[in-house]
């Protein structure tokens, strides 16, 4: 059976995106020739047919771990599927995030909770994770530092790999 892979955190806003997803692709490819490769993107419009990867729409929806039961709190739009996502993660073997600068207090208090989502399935489903970051930080939660400081270690601490330019 081909290695399930999923490349998180990549979109077609700008072109060092799409570069980095291409790139990714490409590595994974020449290790894994047969891979089946997913994109999981944010973006409500298609980007069509000619790739050779599929993709998932994500949407805006977080992921409620209470009570170790799996939901879906869906927040903004509606055009995301996470349930998608939901069904696909226990099948994967391993997941790939390119986010730029996702993990930090420049986009608000949202950017870093969603962020760790896939990092939460990751973790749930057992699934080996790599992060490739463009950039960390800054981290300025105000009130809410001790929290995100606490989400944030606990959850940098599971992939098994992160290649971050800072420190």
């Amino acid at each position: 059976m081909p290695a399930r892979v999923l490349i998180t955190g990549a979109n077609f806003g700008n072109k060092g995106a799409q570069s980095m997803l291409f790139t990714v692709v490409s590595e994974i490819r020449k290790k894994f020739p047969n891979a089946e490769i997913f994109f999981a993107h944010i973006d409500p419009n298609s980007i069509g047919d000619e790739f050779k990867f599929k993709e998932i729409f994500f949407g805006s929806g977080l992921i409620d771990f209470s009570m170790n039961v799996l939901r879906v709190q869906n927040v903004g739009t509606s055009w995301g599927n996470t349930n998608q996502m939901l069904e696909i993660f226990p099948t994967l073997d391993l997941i790939v995030d390119v986010s730029g600068f996702a993990l930090g207090t420049k986009w608000g208090i949202t950017s870093p909770v969603w962020y760790t989502n896939p990092i939460r399935l990751a973790k749930n489903f057992n699934v080996p994770m790599i992060l490739m970051p463009q950039s960390f930080g800054e981290f300025n939660f105000g009130h809410l530092q001790d929290q995100m400081d606490s989400l944030i270690r606990e959850f940098l601490s599971y992939p098994i790999k992160i290649f971050a330019r800072e420190r």
